[in-house]
């Protein structure tokens, strides 16, 4: 399963506003979690034929909740 769980409106997770300094100017910028608002985790489940390595279904997984 691959998978991501994040703030819908952050980059996986951490502030807009910490990680676009870092991105846009090259500043060292500490990483500061989102921890409020609505959330959301993101997966792919993927079941895999073991003989010939393929897979055989794919599930897209996708749920929000909103945070306390």
């Amino acid at each position: 399963m691959l998978a991501c769980a994040a703030h819908s409106t952050s980059s996986l997770g951490v502030t807009f506003g910490s990680i676009i300094p870092r991105w846009r100017d090259g500043y060292q910028t500490r990483n500061q979690l989102e921890t409020t608002g609505r959330m959301q985790f993101c997966a792919l489940l993927v079941d895999v034929d073991e003989t010939t390595g393929r897979a055989r279904t794919a599930k897209h997984i996708r749920e929000a909740w909103q945070s306390v």
